[in-house]
């Protein structure tokens, strides 16, 4: 027996590939057909019970998907499961069999790939054994990441201009451009604002926020949030 292990997404994939008898490939895959669905939902919800993270965490390592439809699939699986006794009861076998390996060494071979560790080990020799040895996975995680922080960076460039362009109409009569209409403006407030969830949920999603770790500092950070929330209230209205 090893050391326990945090329930990986592959892991999941593995084991509901087996039970259900597909290929792990097509339950990856964006195909939207009748017989892959119930081995779908199946990890949607194993993902969700094991706490493998939130809804982004568990879409991204997915081929990606959006929290939304790992929300979604969740909830049509706790439909299923009511309303499909064999449905189930197979759901039951794999949970077990899924906690059962978590605390072997199978749960080792197949952790989530993590594409930063995969990077820094590349360029540490990058013309010599790591490249040859990245994994398809690997590097298919290197890409969703890359693909992902391309989007953070684009949306990232569109808040910055919106926020000055709101800005500018705050500072109207010093020189600057005239002032945007009333519509334009309520228009900057509403994208700004799905901006920001934009950004912070892909990020989250990515690794860069411990829930864990904010819980724990909320105290010492309340002070300085207070003091944040009108400056941000203002940049966003």
């Amino acid at each position: 027996m090893s050391e326990h292990v945090p329930v990986s997404i592959r892991l999941i994939v593995r084991c509901v590939a087996e039970a259900f008898e597909v290929d792990e490939r097509a339950i990856l895959s964006h195909r939207r057909t009748a017989e892959l669905m119930p081995s779908r939902l199946a990890v949607y919800w194993l993902a969700h019970r094991f706490q493998v993270g939130s809804s982004a965490v568990i879409g991204r390592h997915l081929n990606n998907r959006d929290h939304t439809t790992v929300l979604h699939g969740i909830e049509a699986c706790e439909q299923r499961r009511a309303d499909d006794h064999d449905y189930a009861a197979k759901l039951d076998a794999v949970e077990a069999a899924v906690a059962y390996l978590s605390r072997t060494r199978v749960a080792e071979r197949f952790r989530d790939p993590d594409p930063v560790a995969v990077a820094e080990r590349v360029m540490l020799d990058p013309r010599g054994r790591a490249v040859m040895a990245v994994s398809e996975i690997e590097l298919v995680a290197l890409c969703g990441r890359l693909l992902a922080l391309e989007d953070v960076a684009g949306a990232t460039y569109r808040l910055l201009a919106q926020i000055d362009e709101l800005d500018g109409a705050n500072r109207v009569g010093a020189g600057f451009k005239p002032a945007p209409t009333p519509a334009r403006v309520a228009g900057l407030r509403q994208s700004i604002r799905a901006l920001i969830d934009s950004v912070a949920s892909t990020l989250a999603a990515l690794g860069y926020a411990d829930t864990e770790t904010n819980n724990t500092e909320n105290d010492h950070d309340d002070a300085q949030e207070q003091d944040a929330r009108p400056q941000l209230a203002g940049a966003a209205e």
